[in-house]
């Protein structure tokens, strides 16, 4: 239980780590925006992908739910995505609760996502209100990911 609860303290740090590189990165964020917006998509298709592999589904549903995802995600506005990704993710983390291998795998994505989901979100203008409002509106991510475990715990 220890180290899920760590794995998910990890995984929402990653919001932090790229918090601190887009700040003193500043200049980078305008030109870098297509390629974080790529980078988000992928990195939540892989784990969609992932987690369909973990639950032992046919290969082609595997593919089909991976590309799927990715054409949902690119009609998805860029900037409120990561609000809806975050939480679910926060499942998906939680699904991984008895696989150490897939928790390993599933947290260090969703670390890798924080990276390019900050610079998306941060705002050079307001610094403080925009670190609050990334940090804040992510919490979907440990309500969903730590509550059921709690559930769990409990019975």
């Amino acid at each position: 239980m220890l180290s899920y609860i760590l794995a998910s303290i990890i995984a929402y740090l990653g919001l932090v780590a790229g918090i601190m590189i887009i700040h003193f990165a500043k200049e980078e964020q305008k030109a870098g925006m297509p390629y974080f917006l790529l980078f988000q998509n992928l990195l939540v298709s892989i784990s969609v992908s992932f987690l369909v592999f973990f639950l032992g589904w046919n290969i082609f549903i595997n593919i089909s739910l991976t590309f799927l995802s990715l054409l949902v995600l690119f009609l998805i506005k860029p900037i409120t995505k990561s609000y809806y990704i975050y939480p679910l993710l926060g499942l998906f983390l939680f699904l991984a609760y008895d696989s150490p291998s897939y928790l390993a795998i599933q947290a260090s994505l969703i670390f890798l996502l924080g990276l390019p989901t900050s610079a998306l979100l941060y705002n050079q203008k307001d610094t403080k209100k925009s670190i609050f409002r990334i940090l804040v509106f992510h919490l979907g991510f440990f309500i969903l990911a730590l509550i059921p475990l709690i559930f769990k715990v409990i019975s």
